[in-house]
């Protein structure tokens, strides 16, 4: 008899062990502490992590709230008042280096958004939550959606609406036009790879582009990057390490990571069967995400049934 059985059952076991320990991957990633919200009219746009693991995620109703490291639940942390001018609130990010909380804010004509005011970019003290600044942002349209902050210091700023990037230089009093134009528009994360290289993504294209830059820093142009699985409604953009990404998809409802390799970028999904995740953050191996359940806001059939509880999910980054 030939030892060509015995190979067949050793390559049969080789393969149970392998989904075996796939599964096992797949549960480790899920076996985090997810964090409850508690608040009501939430609706999550964004959600950030500090290096420490603190998590703070904004809301539609004005209100930022904070977990504190490997805390069970975010509570209200920062309010809206009349010092900070807090509006609906989208991209929130933490900066460790220069001790800040950026928060975009901007009207949103939403059942329980806070429809009027003009849209700003915000700095609060990321220890205590003290009010810093507010930046107003150029166009009447415009709409501060998400920031990503360069090694330098510079904050850059997605405008979704007016279809611009504009900047902050550190210490700098108003914002500046790094780059305008109708293929920017709907624009939304915003992030620098470990190389200083900037990416975007476009929600209402379905898009991850590259920002290209002259020699003297200015914008040049875009490029399109080929993914290797369509993306329905990239929203969220954050970095992990290198060219490598976490992405939220909130028309396809799903959490990915995203390595960037020249023009490609290969997408590994992560986590399906969210809710309109539209926001994801990065810290200490961990992945945060956030559902916004905003069908209920839109769907006639939704609306005025409650969303349940609002929760930043939890994971672990393979």
């Amino acid at each position: 008899m030939s030892d060509s059985v015995p190979r067949r059952f050793a390559s049969l076991i080789a393969a149970l062990v392998a989904v075996s320990s796939a599964a096992r991957g797949a549960d480790a990633r899920l076996n985090v502490r997810d964090i409850v919200i508690n608040g009501a009219n939430v609706y999550p746009e964004s959600v950030t992590a500090s290096a420490e693991g603190d998590v703070y995620v904004g809301s539609l109703g004005g209100t930022i709230y904070r977990a504190a490291s490997d805390a069970r639940a975010a509570r209200p942390w920062i309010t809206r008042n009349g010092q900070n001018g807090l509006l609906s609130i989208f991209g929130v990010l933490a900066d460790d280096r220069s001790g800040v909380l950026w928060v975009c804010t901007a009207p949103a004509a939403l059942p329980g958004g806070i429809a009027h005011g003009q849209s700003a970019l915000l700095r609060f003290d990321l220890r205590t939550g003290a009010f810093q600044h507010r930046y107003v942002l150029r166009s009447p349209r415009s709409i501060c959606d998400d920031i990503a902050v360069a090694s330098d210091g510079t904050a850059f700023i997605a405008d979704i609406s007016a279809g611009e990037i504009l900047t902050l230089a550190p210490g700098g009093e108003a914002l500046r036009l790094f780059a305008g134009s109708p293929e920017l528009e709907g624009i939304d994360g915003i992030a620098f790879a470990a190389d200083g290289t900037l990416y975007i993504d476009n929600v209402r294209r379905s898009e991850l582009l590259r920002v290209e830059r002259a020699p003297d820093g200015r914008f040049d142009r875009l490029v399109r990057l080929q993914t290797s699985l369509p993306l329905g409604g990239p929203d969220g953009l954050r970095p992990i390490t290198g060219r490598r990404f976490v992405l939220a998809e909130s028309r396809f409802g799903r959490i990915d990571a995203v390595a960037v390799e020249g023009d490609a970028a290969r997408i590994e999904v992560l986590r399906t069967g969210l809710d309109s995740p539209s926001g994801v953050a990065y810290a200490r191996g961990r992945v945060y995400t956030v559902e916004g359940k905003i069908e209920h806001l839109f769907d006639p059939k939704l609306r005025g049934r409650s969303p349940g509880p609002f929760i930043v999910r939890v994971l672990r980054l393979p």
